[in-house]
């Protein structure tokens, strides 16, 4: 494991490329959340297979680092208009074939217009072409995938297959990439491309969304033709709960990992001081992401719930454009699992 410090501030992302992104933007004046858009922008591109403006997902931004001020943006997946439960639950059943995959498998996709609510509620002066260059730079000149690319390759070769167009772009001449090959992804390019030039809304109203709409549709209708025109993002007040002596703010529902994190917490708080004690010198460890309260509080952003839990500490300084993100995942579990506390499995 390895911990990394800052006393200004730190970009955490699932892939390098992504977080230097939104490093060369808070560099050049961006603030947390615009470096945030900029990180997302080249997460798509860098790891195509788990983010893109083809899906959705939640931001927390808690100005000042507040947990009274925090909010929740969620941009997830909207049920087509024409997935009616008669068509979904035929006579009251579930049907056993539910696809998976292919264009009944796809929701209406909420990532773009999250992102641009962000920014026009907590964005600065940094315009869209300059968060969206480094996006465009990795999928126009390419970059080298690295061993979870090639894992995941491997686990969708048959519907990457099943695809002629997704074929063409993610295998190498019919053939999976291997470790250190470029993949290069130049209509990605031009679909960020005309995201700089035209804003997010390309990709509901625009020449983006009209090519979505045709692809889904392309075998018959899937999507209602107003479906990506009339999403709308909701903005929801966090879960909220006092664990140990601190205020935590989450992901509320429909987000399963809040909920279930909080509660996983909850049942070792009637021991408070030995998870106090832990917590603590976490904090101790990682001084760059945690604030004294009640001046800031100590904020655990968390994902999917399982065997894994992702446990984020997030603290965004909006007013002054302090980007702070550490991933505390594997030194908060190291610590609790030395203490004797082990965590459940979670369904």
């Amino acid at each position: 494991m390895k911990i990394a410090r800052s006393r200004e501030g730190m970009v955490v992302a699932a892939h390098r490329l992504a977080a230097e992104a939104g490093c060369e933007a808070l560099a050049e004046g961006a603030n947390a959340v615009e470096a945030a858009v900029a990180v997302s922008l080249a997460l798509g591109v860098v790891e195509p297979f788990a983010s893109s403006l083809g899906g959705g997902g939640y931001m927390m931004i808690s100005p000042q680092g507040s947990a009274a001020k925090t909010e929740v943006l969620d941009g997830r997946g909207k049920l087509s208009s024409l997935a009616t439960v008669d068509y979904i639950y035929p006579k009251g059943v579930m049907l056993p074939w539910v696809p998976k995959t292919g264009p009944m498998s796809v929701a209406v996709p909420g990532l773009g217009r999250m992102l641009d609510m962000a920014l026009k509620k907590f964005g600065g002066k940094t315009p869209l072409p300059r968060l969206a260059r480094r996006a465009i730079a990795l999928a126009a000149d390419g970059f080298e995938v690295g061993d979870v690319y090639v894992y995941c390759s491997s686990l969708f070769e048959g519907t990457v297959r099943g695809a002629p167009e997704c074929a063409r772009i993610y295998l190498n001449g019919g053939r999976r990439f291997a470790a250190g090959e470029k993949l290069i992804q130049r209509d990605l390019a031009r679909t960020l491309e005309l995201v700089a030039e035209r804003g997010f809304e390309v990709c509901y109203t625009g020449e983006v969304g009209l090519g979505l709409l045709r692809a889904v549709n392309a075998t018959g209708p899937v999507w209602g033709q107003d479906d990506l025109s009339n999403y709308e993002v909701k903005v929801r007040e966090p879960l909220r709960a006092e664990v140990a002596g601190h205020r935590i703010a989450t992901n509320p529902p429909p987000s399963r990992g809040g909920a279930g994190i909080v509660q996983a917490l909850l049942r070792y708080d009637s021991d408070p001081v030995q998870v106090r004690a832990i917590l603590l010198e976490i904090a101790g460890a990682h001084p760059q992401v945690v604030q004294s309260p009640p001046a800031g509080a100590f904020l655990l952003g968390f994902g999917n719930i399982g065997l894994e839990f992702e446990l984020r500490c997030v603290v965004a300084d909006v007013e002054k454009g302090l980007s702070v993100r550490s991933d505390l995942h594997y030194a908060i579990m190291k610590r609790f699992r030395e203490a004797g506390i082990e965590f459940a499995r979670t369904a």
